[in-house]
């Protein structure tokens, strides 16, 4: 009986200790498993090689590229997805020297460069969105990815193709004026949630611009006729 009973106490001691050596394995393939939105890119994509490593040489420490692709929302439209760092978007120190704004204006006239060269844009029609990663790696509680603007070389309200990447959405971008002054290729302006007296600041610096959609739902017609008798060459919508 004595002897029946230490075995039985030696299987049950060798259960435990497997349990936890599974355990121990499990946890370090977790916690030392590859931060995918915080890894520096060091591959590129095919097509669009020559556009990532040169945007990346500048910007490798703060942004990452997705695979362009059919976005499926949208009739023959191509998405590709600028993903920032989470070591570089979470860090307020580090968006106060160099603002995720910035890095989004200089990408897109960077891109607009091969615009009308690279045959990879001929005759498409490109949305690039950036998205910002949740704070945590594995946060449950926050979606995984974010989206703090997109820009585009088309319009989704006449269907209108642009010769570059013109219509642009800066989300909660509170220093937008800094950006965007004084360019002259952008055709379309997303505003929304913006006041009248920033949109009257923000449209007089574009000498380009012809479309800005001010409104997400409810359209504030006495405002958009205001705005309108200033800017008769823009459409508010």
């Amino acid at each position: 009986m004595i002897k029946n009973s230490f075995f039985k106490q030696e299987i049950i001691v060798k259960k435990l200790i497997s349990i936890f050596l599974c355990l121990i394995f499990l946890f370090s393939t977790v916690s030392c498993g590859k931060d995918e939105y915080n890894t520096r890119q060091t591959e590129y994509h095919e097509g669009v090689e020559e556009i990532e490593k040169e945007i990346l040489a500048l910007y490798g420490d703060y942004i990452i590229f997705t695979e362009p692709q059919d976005d499926t929302r949208y009739k023959d439209v191509i998405s590709w997805d600028i993903i920032y760092l989470r070591s570089y978007y979470h860090d307020a120190n580090k968006t106060a020297e160099l603002s995720p704004y910035q890095i989004a204006e200089s990408v897109r006239e960077m891109i607009n460069k091969y615009m009308e060269t690279h045959e990879l844009f001929d005759g498409k029609r490109f949305e690039i969105g950036f998205r910002n990663p949740a704070k945590n790696q594995y946060a449950s509680e926050e979606p995984s990815l974010g989206s703090i603007g997109f820009i585009r070389n088309f319009s989704l309200l006449n269907d209108e193709q642009y010769d570059c990447l013109s219509s642009i959405w800066y989300e909660k971008c509170d220093d937008l004026e800094k950006y965007i002054n004084n360019k002259d290729d952008i055709y379309e302006l997303y505003m929304i949630g913006r006041s009248e007296d920033e949109v009257i600041e923000i449209v007089g610096m574009l000498p380009n611009v012809q479309i800005v959609l001010i409104s997400e739902y409810d359209i504030d017609e006495d405002r958009n006729a205001r705005l309108n008798e200033m800017y008769p060459q823009i459409r508010f919508i």
